[in-house]
């Protein structure tokens, strides 16, 4: 009994013995770095602690990878203020053409040339800026004591941002060109002539989109429902602008009638419109009007 007793004992011993050298074995094999860590550990209390900083540490430093990033490049209507800005000043003869920013060489040979000196009206302030149709192309305004000046600038993605890419300038000869002449009435034309200036001053402003048609005077009764029934389409890069009777030349016409001869312009455009105006009622009034050319 005393014999297998002890047997038992010892053969429990040396189980435990090799179950525990197989344990350590396999620990050993499989991660060596954790046995050294558990040394460290048990050696060095304070190692946690240090341990857990690391991430912060990490954290930190990626924080202010971020922060230094690359400043965004302007963005496109930025850009073209700025150049129609620039352009105001070189127009104002300011500048030289090879200063303008964010321009393309191409865009600089197409600028036009500047204002004649004697022809300036003080400095240039950039006054609309109107996209044309959602397009890449805009109508800058510019404006001095006297003119309006207005040219369109087309914009263009690259690799180092936006630039302006085209250049159609102001027609400058006839923003600065010298005034029509009066034409000399004909006889008897006063009272049709009367008519025609004060129908034009509100078929203008309706023609712009600046106001309606029952305030357009001395127009027949048919002529004005024509016009409320058909009003004007008027593009983003035209409300802006403001129609102006430069010169209003009469012809007398069968029935009783004058042919009203009109030039407009809008500070960028000239263009001619003609006029009926007839005898109605003791009154004259204008009964038609054509489109403008």
């Amino acid at each position: 009994m005393r014999a297998t007793l002890l047997l038992l004992i010892v053969s429990a011993a040396l189980l435990a013995s090799a179950c525990g050298t197989q344990t350590t074995a396999t620990s050993t094999r499989t991660s060596p770095s954790a046995v050294a860590a558990s040394t460290r550990a048990a050696t060095h209390p304070g190692s946690r602690s240090r341990t857990s900083s690391a991430p912060a540490t990490s954290t930190s430093a990626a924080n202010t990878t971020v922060t230094h990033t690359t400043s965004a490049p302007p963005a496109p209507l930025q850009v073209l203020r700025t150049f129609a800005v620039a352009y105001g000043a070189y127009l104002d003869g300011r500048v030289p053409a090879a200063t303008l920013p964010d321009a393309s060489a191409s865009a600089r040979s197409q600028v036009g040339p500047p204002i004649p000196a004697a022809q300036r009206g003080g400095t240039l302030a950039l006054a609309a800026v109107a996209q044309i149709g959602g397009g890449p192309s805009y109508i800058v305004s510019l404006r001095d004591r006297a003119h309006t000046f207005g040219a369109q600038l087309t914009l263009t993605a690259t690799a180092r941002g936006w630039v302006v890419s085209a250049v159609s300038p102001p027609d400058l000869d006839t923003i600065l060109g010298p005034p029509a002449r009066p034409i000399q009435p004909p006889a008897g034309s006063g009272p049709a002539e009367q008519a025609a200036r004060a129908f034009l001053a509100g078929y203008l402003t309706w023609l712009y989109g600046h106001g309606p048609a029952d305030a357009i005077a001395d127009a027949t009764s048919s002529l004005r429902a024509q016009l409320k029934a058909n009003p004007p389409n008027v593009p983003p890069a035209f409300q802006s602008r403001h129609g102006r009777l430069v010169a209003l030349g009469l012809k007398s016409t069968p029935g009783d009638a004058w042919t009203g001869y009109a030039s407009v312009t809008d500070g960028q455009e000239t263009y001619e419109l003609t006029v009926t105006v007839v005898h109605d009622h003791s009154r004259w009034l204008v009964s038609n009007v054509n489109s403008p050319q």
